[in-house]
């Protein structure tokens, strides 16, 4: 199983907006509290039910003042990889450059926005500035992303995702269609009362019932150390050093 998909990955990272809108800032989408200037994250794997001392891989993030993404890192041994991203006088999100160490590759998305700084449609460019993809987002009045378009270059629809939440805005369930509208995976995943995943079960593969379990936490509630299980077997460590403004 491969640790990350360079050019998956990055395009759906960059996807969070500034401002004072009902759109949710890149820390709230993923229910971090405070004013988080940084996070670094450390992933030690298990092997026959001990975990290795030497971190595998490494991410780091790098927030604004306003609670949005501004740099992502992925180091993987020797790959490194990269997300810039930038935003114009007014703190709209504008464009994320993507450098992948491993590809030696340059590529960028960039994001229209509506007056409401609602994110309306990002685009994917290669390295030679043809357009890969568009990808469509809708929100809920809640600010909670409820479905997201992906159109290739032949204005094509390829996938569709579609996200449920329950009554306290936690997503609960996650389904993926093809072009055709086939059903290709629909996920299901609990949270804890501080919004934490704490379980994670497919229906349509053979993955496994995931758990996620947490040792420690900071004074703001932000966890520093889980660990996730694939049907009750320990699979990974993830430790967290959070730094704020």
């Amino acid at each position: 199983m491969k640790t990350k998909i360079p050019l998956l990955v990055l395009y759906l990272f960059c996807h969070s907006i500034l401002g004072s809108s009902q759109i949710k800032s890149d820390l709230a989408q993923n229910n971090i509290q405070g004013k988080v200037k940084s996070i670094v994250e450390k992933e030690y794997f298990f092997t026959n039910g001990r975990i290795t001392n030497i971190s595998s891989t490494k991410k780091i993030w790098n927030y604004n003042i306003g609670g949005n993404m501004i740099l992502e890192e992925y180091y993987d041994d020797t790959i490194k990889e990269s997300d810039t991203i930038k935003y114009d006088d007014l703190g709209n999100k504008t464009e994320c450059d993507m450098y992948s160490d491993f590809f030696k590759t340059m590529e960028k998305l960039t994001y229209t926005i509506d007056r409401s700084k609602n994110q309306l449609q990002e685009k994917y460019y290669m390295e030679d500035g043809n357009l890969n993809k568009t990808t469509l987002y809708n929100y809920n009045d809640k600010g909670n992303l409820i479905s997201r378009i992906i159109i290739d270059k032949n204005e094509a629809t390829r996938a569709k995702i579609e996200y449920k939440y329950d009554e306290k805005g936690y997503k609960i369930e996650e389904d993926t269609y093809s072009g055709n509208n086939d059903l290709v995976s629909r996920s299901f995943s609990k949270n804890d009362d501080l919004g934490n995943i704490i379980e994670w079960n497919s229906s349509l593969d053979n993955e496994g019932l995931k758990i996620y379990k947490y040792e420690s936490y900071d004074k703001f509630g932000n966890w520093l150390i889980k660990t996730t299980f694939t049907d009750n077997k320990p699979e990974r460590k993830i430790t967290r050093e959070i730094k704020y403004w």
